[in-house]
């Protein structure tokens, strides 16, 4: 840090504040799909996944918008954040990142296992139950990066040189939620493989009633 240049150092610091808010609101929307996802499934077989989801959508909603406003404002004034040559102060933002990372790990979990009765209960091939188990597994990697991403704070914590050694953290963030929209997206992919399967069975099927007349005309 000390071998960038004042406006150097300012444009990183800026960078590092908006994407605090870039994965604020990544984990939200990732979580908030997969739960509107699960919404679909409870209606599809009339279970008992509907309020526990609802319940869950509605603490993270919540934990989201108490999320933003403390990264927004953790600094006073906001501007602080990448320049402390002016007078102001900034929150202890590393008990808040320990508690952010540690609810979220927390929600990952409980994620994982909600909808597992209801979908293991369901008479399904042993092929669909395959993928189910993949896309869960996904989603525990997804914690477990979570997890390795709070023992990175806690490095950062000691860093006399936050720009360089924010890489970690933000190598761990980007795994973190990359593993969560593959996980979130899963589901629609597989109506999409039978859509292509189907066209392309009955491209097959065409393509054989072509030969078949070209051999009757040949004949």
């Amino acid at each position: 840090m000390s071998q960038l240049e004042p406006t150097e150092t300012i444009s990183c610091l800026k960078t590092t504040f908006f994407v605090e808010l870039a994965y604020c609101c990544a984990l939200y929307f990732i979580k908030v799909s997969i739960m509107f996802c699960f919404l679909r499934l409870s209606t599809a077989l009339k279970d008992k996944l509907y309020k526990p989801t609802l319940i869950c959508m509605t603490v993270i909603s919540m934990q989201f918008l108490t999320n933003m406003i403390t990264v927004a404002v953790q600094c006073r004034p906001v501007s602080y954040f990448w320049d402390q040559n002016q007078p102001g102060s900034c929150i202890d933002t590393t008990a808040f990142f320990y508690f952010l990372n540690a609810f979220t790990i927390f929600s990952d979990i409980v994620l994982i296992i909600l909808p597992l009765p209801s979908l293991f209960q369901v008479n399904r091939l042993p092929s669909q139950k395959f993928a189910l188990t993949a896309v869960f597994m996904i989603g525990i990697l997804s914690t477990v990066s979570s997890c390795i991403r709070l023992i990175t704070i806690r490095a950062f914590t000691l860093t006399k040189d936050p720009v360089y050694d924010a890489a970690p953290i933000i190598t761990w963030s980007n795994i973190e939620i990359n593993l969560g929209i593959i996980c979130a997206c899963a589901p629609a992919l597989r109506g999409l493989s039978s859509r292509l399967s189907k066209t392309k069975v009955n491209q097959s099927s065409l393509d054989d009633t072509v030969l078949q007349s070209n051999e009757f005309s040949v004949q």
